[in-house]
């Protein structure tokens, strides 16, 4: 039991790591395209993955934003 909670805290955390790299860098790592994959099983299975990491990574952003001394925007 503690593999697959290790295991689906690590795809989570790569996932937002993907969506960091996305919105920072406005470009998608190889292989994010999921509008190239013909099995709509799959397809299907990758959009809710990629888009978990989306979901961590707005949860975070809001949750530094709620400590603005702590945390410091710098541009």
């Amino acid at each position: 039991m503690s593999r697959l909670l290790s295991f689906a805290f690590d795809a989570v955390l790569v996932s937002t790591v993907f969506a960091g790299i996305r919105r920072s860098a406005g470009i998608s790592p190889p292989g994010l395209a999921t509008d190239q994959v013909q099995n709509e099983g799959i397809k299907f299975v990758l959009d809710k993955y990629f888009e978990s990491g989306e979901w961590v990574m707005d949860r975070s952003v809001e949750l530094l934003q709620r400590f603005p001394t702590a945390f410091e925007r710098k541009n």
